[in-house]
């Protein structure tokens, strides 16, 4: 074999062009290469295995990156080529010796190579080959890494092999493994044995916490404390490990605190240390001793101190003062240094849940553990200046939309969870550095940005009802006082915390009379900075800070009156030209507000010559349609400025909002075929909270004529999915109550009819061609089409459109589609006679998916059982028990020759069936009539609904008397009643059992069973004697019982 492949070694350098050329930028180029990569694997993927894997070598002078793309070719391979112990293996498996070659050296490049995207690539593989190998083809895996993980004299083997092992542990370690095999406690010792030595280095100690935290999982799992003596080790462990993590981390801090410089790996490894803390605390608090407990405390507060101090100097005064010791040129202090205060005030998170840190510290400590938060929430100096020059960045982080999570963010999470007593002295000690730091903005924000962090928390108690006003008039003095003008960034934040303040003290104190009051301050402070030259950033935090107006419960917008309605309109005006992204949102929710002040005005104002609040609307909205929050929000705007509004004033939005709508439909129209677009979507959204929100009893016909032949045109011309399906749902909309707009309809051009029309774009759902997501709105248009317009159309189309309607629900995969298309049959036999129904199917035939013809009957049935077995929602599982019930109650003969699924049949064979196997083989059914199935179905939703809790079973009755069960009988005791036993009971009760949809779900069954019952119906009986025990017990409990 070796000298097979020795013959071969020349072709190396034409595998690597290969590898090489898959990254080429040239399309050609790449499509070549890995055609030729591809066809060589399969020739010979031995070879080709071996070649990669010695290209990766340390002896290989192949540049890093290549050397990576080998690694990458090489897991490619492996799924493929290894073995058939891989879904995807093709063959010709690579030879036992070439993998036995390939195992090693994956693990000597995993555990001994400088370039640490080596080892991790490496791993990747090993992890995969492993999946498959461990523990049968490669059973000293597992020893081979904890040798090298404890090699003293090698940090890259001991790096090498934790990664590694981190990385296995999920895929490969079982619960039992680690319990039963040994495995669990051997890394736990490692672990401790790598943490216990001062001479590992620190990035050794961080590896092995890495390792630690995916094996705590396992440790914090139920399985962990269901066996005594399990619990007891794992206790004696936790105990064992907080001791020795309080000492390392105290060491840590010693090191920083009495060193010139800040080596940033000592902050990285301190981090780690909390999230294991953490974790740990958070699972096990009540094993681990107070004194422990209370030292920690002490030692987080400590070292907030000391971190507050690196990150003011380093990071927000930029001073140089503090020197930085990095590990790499290339290593970013800021992330470092965040992330260790974000992972402290973690683990001081968890502890304040059950320990008053207030108590545990001294007043000094405490103080000074405030002080320190206050420091770390200040703002980084790149940070204010990013704020400064795009106030969309400050808007993105203000409102909690940004991925990166800040300090401030953990500081606030930390804030609003903490407990009373702590939160209390918290807030007198921010008002003393507060008055103390008056000259500083900086200072000063961090302040206010903490008391809305404690503000946050919706039980707070920090402010009593006497002291809102005060507080609130304290907030508006610092920034109306300053004859300077306050700093831009400070007005923003008191600007956030006015509604803030409101939204959670408000309610307490039943303040009703203070928000206009605080809100009108509000926009003393923005007139005031008018002339700021951070104007717009202010403007930015205003429109947050009223966004939450709609959080304040004692908020009546009506008193805030049309001066400052017309003000957050101006505002927002002004800042659209550069608002970006969240921004967008934000403008969106205060003109939401604006527009709840007064709604009549809001229809007809102008916010300047010629611009409306639909205008507004508009421009906002179509600048970012793509966005999912403006997607959101803007189609609230539009519901609120209709909501209850009278014609005229509908009228005047419908003038400046549908011609809008609709040449964005035309322009879309105007293209080669009409794709999908945010712009045309929205528009089509927006066009159907127009139509829903008509004072009439209809559109107006002008408004109809404008927009019915553009959305037709739409619907017939698209074949995109999104578009077809929400303009589907508005054009079921517009059927709604516009039967006669339709009918009087005739297209200019075309001559066609509204319900010409009408019937084309109902063919257009129905067709075949559509996917289920394009046709998911189809059953409700069919459905508006038999319940409005069935009068107009002949029995000869009536037919052709039930026959498409069978036949789209028949190729249906989508459980939605499915169930918007049995409404349709759940219509048709509720409001007209369900033997009509039965009777067109039964003359239909069709062809099923294997060629056989069936009728419509046997169609349909299989597919509707099967859907409301699914079927969820209140008012569907309505109309279908309806249906069902008044179709078993024909007792038609052809109902009973339609044979359906019934019980699985359980396997009953020799054979040892694995969960592989058994999702593999085909599942088997008896086969029972469909009223029998009817029965089953309906028995079983009635045992589902008799689960569901009942309010009146929480009501006290005065009159009952607990001791009292005369007339009642012990179902232990009846037993399940024969079918005359059970019919006895059901006559000697006169209650009415009518089936009636406005009946609840459980009702409509107790009706329908009782009536079952007590008049045979359908014949009954035969079926009540073929169901099962459990069945007939289900009806007994609830006919008798209820």
């Amino acid at each position: 074999m070796m000298k097979t492949i020795s013959a071969n070694m020349d072709s190396r350098g034409t595998l690597i062009d290969l590898v090489v050329n898959q990254n080429s930028s040239d399309n050609h180029v790449r499509a070549d290469a890995e055609s030729s990569f591809k066809n060589i694997a399969a020739a010979d993927p031995s070879r080709i295995a071996y070649e990669l894997m010695q290209s990766t070598s340390h002896e290989s002078p192949l540049p890093v990156d290549v050397k990576q793309s080998c690694l990458l070719h090489l897991r490619r391979l492996v799924p493929m080529f290894w073995s058939m112990g891989f879904q995807l293996f093709v063959g010709p498996p690579i030879a036992q010796e070439t993998k036995a070659f390939i195992r090693d050296s994956l693990i000597q490049l995993a555990t001994s190579s400088v370039s640490s995207k080596i080892r991790s690539g490496s791993a990747y593989v090993i992890v995969q080959i492993a999946a498959v190998d461990f523990p049968d083809e490669w059973p000293d895996l597992l020893d081979t890494l904890y040798k090298c993980a404890v090699d003293r004299r090698d940090s890259v083997s001991v790096i090498g092999s934790l990664s590694v092992l981190n990385d296995l542990f999920d895929d490969l370690i079982s619960e039992e493994q680690f319990w039963e095999g040994d495995v669990g406690n051997r890394l736990i010792s490692y672990i401790f044995y790598l943490l216990e030595q001062g001479e590992m280095s620190t990035e050794i100690k961080i590896s092995a916490l890495k390792l630690y935290l995916t094996v705590l999982g396992t440790l914090l799992s139920a399985e962990a404390l269901e066996l005594e003596a399990r619990k007891r080790s794992v206790l004696d462990h936790v105990n064992s490990l907080v001791k020795l993590l309080l000492i390392l981390i105290q060491s840590l801090i010693k090191e920083t605190s009495s060193s010139q410089a800040v080596h940033l790996v000592h902050l990285s490894l301190r981090s780690h240390l909390y999230q294991v803390l953490a974790k740990i605390i958070g699972e096990f608090r009540r094993y681990i001793p107070e004194k422990e407990i209370i030292l920690l405390v002490k030692i987080l507060s400590d070292d907030l101190w000391l971190a507050s101090r690196i990150y003011k100097e380093a990071l927000v005064d930029v001073s140089g003062l503090v020197s930085l010791v990095k590990l790499d040129v290339m290593e970013e202090a800021e992330p470092i240094i965040s992330t260790h205060i974000i992972d402290l005030m973690e683990a001081l998170s968890v502890i304040q849940a059950s320990c008053c840190l207030s108590d545990a510290l001294t007043l000094e400590d405490f103080e000074r553990l405030v002080m320190a938060m206050s420091v770390c929430c200040q703002y980084p100096k790149a940070v204010a200046e990013d704020y400064l020059a795009d106030f969309n960045v400050f808007v993105t982080d203000a409102t909690g939309l940004s991925s990166h999570v800040s300090i401030r963010d953990s500081i606030q999470d930390f804030l609003s969870e903490l407990n009373d007593a702590d939160s209390a002295k918290m807030f007198n000690i921010l008002g003393s550095a507060h008055t103390k730091n008056a000259e500083s903005w900086n200072i000063q924000e961090s302040v206010i940005f903490l008391h809305e962090g404690l503000f946050t928390n919706q039980e707070s108690t920090v402010l009593d009802a006497r002291s809102v006003a005060p507080y609130l008039a304290q907030l508006v003095s610092l920034i109306l006082s300053d004859a300077k003008g306050a700093h831009p960034l400070l007005v923003a934040r008191v600007l956030l915390l006015i509604p803030r303040t409101l939204e959670t003290f408000g309610v307490k104190g039943s303040l009703q009379d203070l928000a206009p009051n605080a809100l009108r301050d509000f926009f003393k402070i923005l007139s005031n900075s008018s002339t700021n030259d951070y104007r717009d950033l202010i403007w930015a935090s205003a429109m947050i800070g009223v966004s939450l107006w709609r959080n304040i419960e004692i908020l009546d917008p009506k008193l805030l009156g049309n001066q400052i309605q017309m003000s957050i309109l101006k505002i927002c005006f002004n800042l659209l030209e550069d608002s970006e992204e969240d921004t967008l949102s934000i403008l969106l929710e205060a003109t939401l507000v604006a527009i709840s002040i007064d709604t009549t005005t809001a229809c007809y104002v102008e916010i300047e010559a010629g611009i409306s609040v639909v205008d507004l609307l508009l421009r906002v909205s179509f600048k970012d349609p793509s966005n999912v929050q403006v997607m959101i929000n803007s189609p609230e705007c539009l519901q609120s400025l209709l909501t209850g509004v009278e014609e005229e004033s509908f009228l005047q939005v419908c003038q400046n909002l549908v011609p809008y709508l609709v040449e964005v439909m035309l322009s879309a129209l105007a293209q080669a075929s009409v794709e999908y677009s945010s712009q045309l979507y929205l528009s089509i959204d927006l066009l159907g909270y127009i139509i829903e929100a008509s004072p009439l009893s209809g559109l107006p016909s002008d408004v109809f004529v404008f927009v019915f032949p553009v959305l037709k045109n739409v619907i017939l011309q698209t074949n995109d999915d999104q578009i077809l399906q929400g303009a589907g749902e508005v054009f079921n909309k517009l059927m709604q109550n516009n039967e006669n707009q339709f009918i009087k309809f005739t297209d200019s051009l075309t001559k066609q009819t509204g319900l010409d029309i009408l019937l084309a774009v109902a063919s257009k759902f129905l067709s075949p061609d559509l996917s289920d997501s394009a046709a998911m709105n189809c059953g409700l248009i069919v459905m508006t089409l038999f319940e409005r317009f069935q009068s107009c159309l002949n029995s000869d189309f009536f037919f052709k459109l039930l026959e498409a309607t069978v036949n789209r629900v028949a190729i249906a995969s989508e459980v939605i589609t499915i169930e918007n298309l049995i409404l349709v049959f759940c219509k048709l036999v509720t409001s007209s006679s369900p033997l009509t129904l039965v009777d067109a199917l039964t003359n239909m035939r069709l062809k099923d998916a294997a060629g056989n013809m069936r009728d419509g009957l046997q169609t349909v049935l299989p597919i509707w059982f099967d859907s409301f077995e699914v079927t969820r929602g209140a008012e569907k599982i309505q109309q279908n028990i309806l249906a069902l019930g008044r179709l078993y109650s024909l007792g038609d003969a052809r109902l009973e020759n339609v044979k359906v699924n019934g019980d699985l049949i359980p396997y009953d064979g020799d054979l040892i069936i694995t969960r592989s196997m058994a999702k593999s083989m085909p599942q088997k059914y008896t086969q029972i009539s469909a009223p029998l199935k009817i029965i089953k179905l309906l028995v079983s939703e009635l045992q589902f609904q008799s689960l569901q809790p009942n309010p009146d079973d929480y009501v006290i009755d005065d009159n009952a008397d607990g001791d009292d069960e005369d007339g009642w009988e012990d179902m232990d005791s009846l037993g399940v009643p024969n079918y005359e036993k059970l019919k006895s009971y059901i006559d000697s009760d006169e209650e009415d059992s009518d089936q009636t949809s406005d009946k609840g779900v459980r009702e409509t069954l107790l009706s329908f069973f009782k009536e079952c019952v007590s008049k045979n119906l359908a014949n009954f009986q035969s079926y009540y004697e073929m169901l099962d025990e459990d069945e007939k017990s289900v009806i007994t409990e609830n006919v008798i019982f209820t």
